[in-house]
């Protein structure tokens, strides 16, 4: 639905059926009722929303907000590429002031269901979508490595939780390959260190 009701719909599901850890790598560039009471849902329930920041389709890289990835409830990922000099942001990923991390977009094995294309079943793919999911999966691993101590006390705080996580990959993303201020708005605070980010939970 247009007002983004049915993938709201499928976040509080979630939210309510066990999941600590929510990917979502769809974006619609309006703000939407139901996406943000949806968003604040999980915030309340200490569930991790990660969200995807927009692709620029035309390469313009232009400022573009989207949505949820722009509530601050949520954890919104930027894409980034390799190039000659190494790393550098995704060439299509559109710019925001809300970014928090970045994650690998481009070159990244996909599988396509065999009724959809004649192309092998799987192939390289690019995209923010395909960011988000990696660090949905940092936080899943921070959260199995968190002291379950700790990690009740700080849910039974509404957002604190979720707070932790985001803090925790903010800290040990990383601008440097890029030569970019920290924050700013095509990787927010960094490239994100799966490994700093889990052994931070010790």
């Amino acid at each position: 639905a247009a007002d983004g009701s049915i993938v709201a719909e499928g976040i509080v599901w979630a939210a309510d059926n066990g999941a600590d850890v929510i990917s979502l790598s769809l974006a619609i560039p309006w703000d939407a009722e139901p996406l943000r009471r949806a968003a604040r849902y999980c915030w309340d329930r200490n569930v991790v929303l990660f969200s995807v920041q927009a692709n620029a389709s035309d390469g313009t890289d232009d400022a573009l907000d989207c949505f949820p990835a722009a509530y601050p409830e949520s954890v919104a990922v930027s894409g980034i590429e390799k190039c000659a000099a190494g790393l550098k942001p995704w060439t299509y990923s559109a710019r925001a002031p809300y970014i928090d991390i970045a994650a690998p977009a481009c070159d990244l094995w996909a599988d396509w269901p065999s009724n959809l294309s004649v192309r092998p079943s799987a192939k390289p793919a690019f995209g923010n979508s395909f960011a988000v999911p990696i660090a949905a999966g940092a936080a899943a691993l921070m959260l199995s490595a968190m002291d379950p101590g700790l990690r009740a006390e700080l849910r039974a705080v509404p957002g604190r939780l979720v707070e932790t996580i985001r803090g925790v990959l903010r800290r040990t993303a990383s601008n440097a390959p890029f030569g970019l201020s920290t924050p700013n708005d095509r990787t927010g605070y960094g490239m994100i260190d799966i490994e700093a980010a889990v052994r931070a939970m010790d």
